[in-house]
């Protein structure tokens, strides 16, 4: 490689990450709201299937009287 040793500007400086800010911790209410929502996400993962299941065979049973 070519070392240009007549450069007069210098090289720039390392990057470096900016700063971390803290993240305020979440009140009470905030805590609840979100076990509240991940709580009924994780009741809709076992009953949605359910209810899918249940929906499809409705209609199949439909489908076959006619």
């Amino acid at each position: 490689m070519f070392l240009d040793t007549r450069d007069p500007w210098p090289p720039p400086d390392p990057w470096s990450p900016p700063p971390r800010r803290d993240r305020p911790e979440l009140g009470k209410r905030r805590e609840g709201v979100m076990l509240s929502l991940v709580g009924i996400n994780l009741l809709l993962l076992f009953i949605a299937p359910i209810a899918g299941i249940t929906f499809f065979d409705i209609a199949l049973a439909l489908w076959q009287r006619f």
